[in-house]
């Protein structure tokens, strides 16, 4: 295994796998996240499978939080095997993993010379139980299924491109209450994921007791920073039936009435006025679930 990695809270470069691939021509799997929610980026995960291809491996992905939140194509940009979540911008019930498989992976994995050590996790033989042999590989887990069925036709009903554009809107309101706030965002715009923004706490501000004070007094859940973030950022998703404008301007109100208890000033009103005008000029579409 090769790990490549990048600055965190940017992208990372096709030009790095590109070398790499170059530099290791026995590559046989390019492994690649879509939505990293740890640093709050997006990666251009078209880009990479076009260039594992071209140097004869296959393309994985985790698209876990990407997966009804923002653009994803699996067929258009000739993904081998693509896995996400139920929970995130589905909004299912969590437990349950969907997975795509191109014609390319299902033949790998039919014909691998060796095959894998995991009952559990085998794919041809998970492949065998949906197919129409359904050949007995385990118990199903009925009501997880039936809630992810339910989750996907919400979505579907909703129309993919309008939930994506939901998120996108809903995410550049957010950004603009924050900025007037005079909050950083260290993710640079273009590199940045609407279902979660990351956000750099000022100099002075406890982490640990802000998200605290979050949930206590506004019922407010936002996420710690990690790695070289750890302590140093929050970050706050959008993702599913919660990415609404109610939830924005909730998030806004908290913080202005929070950061100045910890030293931080801050203007009334300046963030909600803000995020207004940018939904007048990016609407939110509507979402009736």
């Amino acid at each position: 295994m090769v790990p490549l990695r990048t600055e965190w809270g940017r992208s990372m470069d096709p030009h790095v796998l590109a070398d790499a691939l170059q530099e290791h021509p026995e590559t046989q799997l390019v492994v690649g996240i879509h939505a990293e929610t740890s640093a709050g980026t997006l990666h251009p995960i078209a880009e990479f499978a076009r260039l594992a291809h071209e140097a004869g491996a296959m393309f994985m992905t985790d698209v876990v939080t990407s997966l009804a939140g923002c653009e994803l194509e699996f067929d258009e940009w000739d993904l081998d095997f693509a896995y996400s979540g139920s929970q995130k911008c589905l909004a299912a019930p969590p437990g349950i993993s969907p997975v795509a498989l191109s014609e390319r992976g299902l033949d790998y994995i039919r014909n691998r010379p060796k095959p894998p050590t995991s009952w559990y996790l085998d794919l041809q033989l998970i492949a065998d139980y949906w197919g129409p042999d359904h050949i007995a590989h385990h118990t199903a887990p009925v009501s997880m299924i039936y809630g992810l069925r339910e989750a996907v036709g919400m979505a579907l009903n909703e129309g993919l491109s309008a939930r994506w554009e939901r998120h996108a809107a809903n995410a550049s309101a957010l950004r603009a209450g924050l900025r007037a706030l005079n909050l950083e965002l260290p993710v640079p715009e273009d590199e940045r994921l609407d279902q979660l923004t990351l956000v750099r706490l000022p100099k002075g501000v406890d982490d640990v007791k802000l998200r605290n004070q979050l949930l206590d007094e506004y019922s407010i859940e936002v996420g710690r920073g990690l790695g070289e973030f750890a302590g140093k950022i929050i970050r706050v998703g959008l993702m599913g039936e919660s990415c609404v404008p109610a939830n924005v301007f909730a998030l806004l109100n908290a913080l202005e009435k929070i950061l100045p208890e910890h030293g931080f000033e801050v203007a009334n009103g300046v963030a909600a006025a803000a995020a207004s005008a940018q939904l007048v000029k990016h609407p939110s579409p509507l979402f009736t679930g």
